[in-house]
């Protein structure tokens, strides 16, 4: 790959075949569609952050210390941050051989040990998670409720003192 040439999430599948010819269109939308999903700031870069969560929704790094060894692993720019161009050489790295995939999981790549990462976010996509969703907004919104409803009472109460301090320094004053 040119080192001049930045891809990104945008770039259309046969600008990314032109780097990474040893990729399937599918492969080239997987890698694309996943990017996305841990891009959560939407910047191009998967920050230290963001590559801690990737990591261990493919079962690896749970700290920062293990995210950081993969970027200085991965990060081909030396931006401090995995770009579009890193993530796929992670994922699939160019070794003059096309990555066999197995049930949707890529079993060549420096992800391969634990790449149960496409097959957790597909479960992840189930009616039951919905459901979850669903609870987990529902308890938020009553959170939220609660939380308005005991400032509305704190600014109540604080109105009646003032009003009382009011009440009682006119009363000092005759």
């Amino acid at each position: 790959m040119s080192t001049g040439t930045q891809l990104t999430t945008n770039s259309s599948v046969d600008e990314i075949r032109k780097h990474f010819s040893y990729l399937t269109k599918a492969q080239i939308e997987e890698c694309k569609a996943n990017f996305k999903r841990f891009d959560e700031n939407q910047d191009g870069n998967l920050n230290l952050f963001e590559v801690t969560l990737l990591l261990e929704a493919v079962g690896r790094a749970k700290t920062h210390v293990e995210a950081r060894k993969f970027i200085a692993e991965h990060d081909r720019s030396g931006s401090g941050t995995i770009n579009f161009n890193d993530f796929i050489h992670a994922v699939f790295p160019p070794d003059g051989k096309p990555p066999i995939v197995i049930k949707g999981r890529i079993a060549q790549s420096s992800l391969a040990g634990s790449a149960k990462f496409f097959e957790e976010k597909a479960q992840a996509n189930t009616a039951d998670s919905k459901e979850d969703l669903e609870k987990k907004i529902k308890a938020e919104a009553a959170l939220r409720k609660e939380e308005k409803e005991e400032k509305r009472k704190q600014k109540e109460k604080e109105e009646s003192k003032k009003k009382f301090q009011e009440k009682f320094s006119a009363f000092e004053q005759k």
